[in-house]
């Protein structure tokens, strides 16, 4: 009661006797007065900004800045400065900040830009549409350490944790109503139990990608009640092992590459000396109240050129979206540049997209077929004994030809690639001339190649080299419909006639 109003007004509003408070009456009347007005968890909101259609606030704990909505209950709690009052730092400075991330080890300028927009716009991840997930990856001595220290943690404010030994439910609980910045440094793979505590920290940033992400629900363990984790949060990693298993947390993941550093130890002296001055305290107040002002054309700018940048890289309307947040961040607050032109945007996403490649997106069904063509078979010849891939009997079985161990050319005969083709029948697969590959539906070698369950194909019909081809086909006198995927065999020259003219028919 005393956070809520001081103690002379409680002792006007419910005196006792010798200048005392009722206080019993006091918590009452506020129980009376709360039931009086809807109440919904879901419109508690903590420190942190917090987005409303086209509205966006910031609540520090004590004061709202922006556009609340007020159908929101702001939270009063510990005041979390982060400069909003503050004038913007001078270009000047941002631009010698700019220059000198440019100077550091990343792999390519790309890496440069994705850190600087990440770190700018972090803070206010609640107001976002989708919140970017930054992944650093290198060796270790690479500067992922030196970055994070010097510019990712003064500029964002982030919380810092343990990827092999945090929980989810620690998270979650630290953070609480907010919407805060995690960040995640691993400390190694090297167990069983940190692997399944990664991935589920992994699981645990896709739930809070955004706002259209599904609520993550547990029974309260204390009551009949249950507990809703859903966030607001903008989470990045730091990792010297840069795979990621879940194809949908790959896709959802903005990578940043650090190669050996080339500068000796006096110039990374005289580097932290100088960035630390120009990232003080103040000056990253003064940089956030920067971006806070710019926060509405950041997200309109990304919005505008999410379709140009899905376009170059074949990714998801939701992973374009994030990444260009990041471009546009960069463009908006390090480049000074509010109002880019339609040549400075394309120039830009020419110099972004240098070094990304188109196969950035990883497919789900393509990593699932690559699996089976390179399953090891047991081919047997006139009792000799022959392992090889799917794929290469696949190939041997088309082109008649192969390079033994000597390095020697040899000749399939029509017997041996009637044999290979036998054995490829009994693992669900089967050549269809000109080098299409017919995957049969429902067939347990499939199955327990993949893991898949008997539903598999559909999947498959997403690679893209499938082609709809409804005819059933036909594996030791059973019938099987299947997906016919072309592009996975070297095909000869003078077949590409016959592959198009397949295809037209098809």
């Amino acid at each position: 009661l005393m956070n809520i109003a001081p103690l002379e007004y409680w002792k006007a509003v419910f005196p006792a006797g010798r200048d005392g408070v009722k206080w019993d009456e006091a918590i009452s009347d506020i129980i009376t007065s709360c039931k009086t007005k809807e109440f919904d968890t879901k419109k508690l909101k903590g420190r942190g900004a917090w987005r409303t259609g086209d509205k966006i606030c910031y609540n520090d704990g004590c004061k709202l800045w922006g556009e609340p909505d007020e159908n929101n209950i702001y939270m009063k709690l510990e005041r979390r400065e982060i400069g909003l009052d503050r004038e913007h730092l001078e270009p000047e400075k941002v631009a010698r900040i700019r220059d000198i991330l440019f100077d550091l080890s990343f792999e390519t300028k790309t890496d440069a830009v994705r850190t600087m927009g990440w770190s700018a716009i972090a803070p206010f991840s609640g107001a976002l549409t989708y919140r970017p997930t930054l992944l650093l990856t290198g060796e270790s001595g690479h500067g992922k350490t030196k970055v994070q220290t010097m510019f990712i943690k003064p500029l964002t404010k982030c919380n810092h944790y343990d990827m092999g030994t945090t929980s989810s439910a620690g998270v979650r609980r630290q953070i609480g109503k907010d919407s805060a910045v995690g960040f995640f440094d691993e400390s190694g793979k090297d167990t069983g139990n940190k692997q399944i505590n990664i991935s589920e920290i992994l699981a645990f940033i896709r739930s809070n990608y955004s706002d259209d992400s599904p609520d993550s629900v547990k029974a309260n363990i204390n009551s009949d009640g249950y507990v809703s984790y859903k966030m607001s949060s903008m989470f990045g990693l730091a990792t010297t092992d840069p795979s990621v298993e879940n194809v949908q947390d790959e896709n959802r993941i903005l990578r940043v590459n650090f190669v050996k550093p080339k500068h000796s130890n006096e110039e990374w002296n005289a580097i932290e000396k100088e960035l630390g001055e120009l990232l003080s305290e103040e000056n990253c107040h003064r940089i956030r109240a920067l971006t806070w002002s710019r926060l509405h054309i950041i997200m309109n700018l990304a919005k505008k050129i999410t379709q140009l940048a899905r376009n170059r890289t074949n990714r998801d309307i939701r992973s374009s979206h994030a990444d260009m947040l990041l471009a546009s961040a960069y463009m908006v607050v390090w480049c000074n540049t509010p109002e880019p032109t339609e040549e400075q945007i394309n120039d830009m996403l020419d110099k972004y997209y240098q070094y990304q490649p188109m196969e950035e997106n990883r497919s789900e069904s393509e990593e699932y077929v690559d699996r089976i063509m390179q399953e090891i078979i047991e081919v047997i010849h006139e009792n000799a004994r022959e392992k090889i891939t799917i794929q290469e009997c696949l190939q041997r079985s088309y082109d008649r030809h192969y390079k033994n161990d000597d390095g020697q050319v040899e000749e399939v005969s029509p017997k041996k690639a009637s044999e290979y083709n036998r054995y490829l029948a009994m693992y669900g697969i089967k050549l269809i001339h000109p080098a299409c590959v017919h995957i049969a539906n429902n067939h347990h070698m499939i199955q327990k190649i993949t893991g898949l369950g008997a539903g598999y194909g559909k999947l498959f019909t997403r690679h893209k080299g499938a082609v709809k081809y409804d005819k059933p086909v036909t594996y030791f006198g059973k019938s099987h419909r299947g997906t016919l995927i072309t592009g996975l065999i070297v095909k000869q020259e003078k077949d590409k006639t016959e592959v198009e003219k397949l295809m037209e028919v098809i």
